[in-house]
């Protein structure tokens, strides 16, 4: 991914953040080669999936390039793909402080990617 150096700075500090969990920094390495992580992974629950999503809002610049996740971490290949859906239960269910539609999914997405591994 080609980022200013301008963008790749902001983007790294916010990754040494209480903000930023393991999933949200997979994104941040993913898609600036950065090793802000040892420990790649996708996002297991609702809260997981808000940090992701919080992250893409914050750096609207990133959003163009959020498939090239899938093609550096293959298992995130099913929620890249579901994206705009998981963010909509997001929208609709984080309010309620919870997310069932969305965690069930999660699950379900997350199981099929554990599949594309070998």
């Amino acid at each position: 991914m080609r980022v200013t150096d301008r963008l790749r700075i902001k983007v790294l500090r916010w990754a040494l953040t209480y903000e930023a969990g393991n999933s949200a920094k997979t994104i941040v390495k993913a898609l600036t080669r950065e090793p802000v992580t040892d420990h790649a992974t996708v996002p297991y629950d609702a809260g997981d999936f808000g940090r992701c999503y919080a992250m893409l809002k914050r750096f609207p610049e990133l959003v163009p390039h959020f498939r090239e996740v899938a093609v550096v971490y293959p298992e995130w290949g099913p929620l890249v793909d579901a994206w705009r859906e998981l963010s909509q239960l997001w929208e609709e269910e984080s309010p309620t402080g919870k997310c069932p539609k969305l965690g069930q999914r999660i699950d379900d997405l997350v199981e099929a990617g554990r599949r594309k591994v070998p």
